[in-house]
């Protein structure tokens, strides 16, 4: 989300290319799940782009104000989500994304490091989905939370998975999951 709502700013005051500085901070929070370059992207768009982001896109129980991004000290970390919202986001990304920056989205979220390319990516591709995701994990509690959106496209249609987990014991638990989950529901 942080990503649309910093390329629907640039489209907002006229911008229809990355610049450097951009990019600087958009490939490694896309691309390695770097947080200070998350950091980076919320201090421009701040909750405010967030918010009118998941208007947009229909979402009907996202939340900036969570007291866990309070407790971790990562202010974006604040946003609350169902799996709900982020599958119907993911599925109209294309169109929330302002037409010049289409291709650099899916690009980016289509070509993530693969330590980061586990769950949903792992079990999708091999049947031959090109998958545009985006996953995260964090401390939760007593354990972890592990979680991943994606956008499948192939075998003559399109959809969005998400999955998202809570409890893990650990973060292979959370992957295994997500992977086991997107299998049963792609067979």
């Amino acid at each position: 989300m942080l990503l649309v709502a910093y390329l629907r700013q640039l489209e907002a005051i006229g911008r229809r290319q990355i610049d450097l500085y951009g990019a600087s901070f958009l490939f490694p929070m896309i691309n390695s799940s770097d947080n200070d370059a998350a950091t980076e992207c919320w201090s421009i768009v701040g909750n405010d782009g967030l918010c009118a982001l998941a208007k947009a896109a229909g979402m009907t129980h996202f939340c900036v104000d969570g007291a866990w991004g309070r407790k971790w000290g990562r202010k974006w970390a604040r946003a609350l989500i169902t799996a709900a919202d982020q599958a119907r986001f993911f599925f109209e990304m294309d169109s929330l994304i302002p037409a010049a920056f289409v291709g650099y989205a899916r690009y980016l979220l289509s070509t993530i490091a693969d330590d980061q390319s586990w769950g949903i990516p792992a079990a999708a591709r091999p049947l031959g989905y090109t998958v545009f995701f985006k996953g995260g994990w964090r401390p939760s509690a007593d354990a972890l939370l592990v979680h991943q959106i994606a956008r499948l496209e192939g075998r003559g249609r399109t959809f969005s998975i998400a999955v998202l987990t809570d409890g893990d014991p650990d973060i292979d638990y959370g992957i295994e999951t997500i992977q086991g989950v997107t299998r049963a529901l792609l067979r």
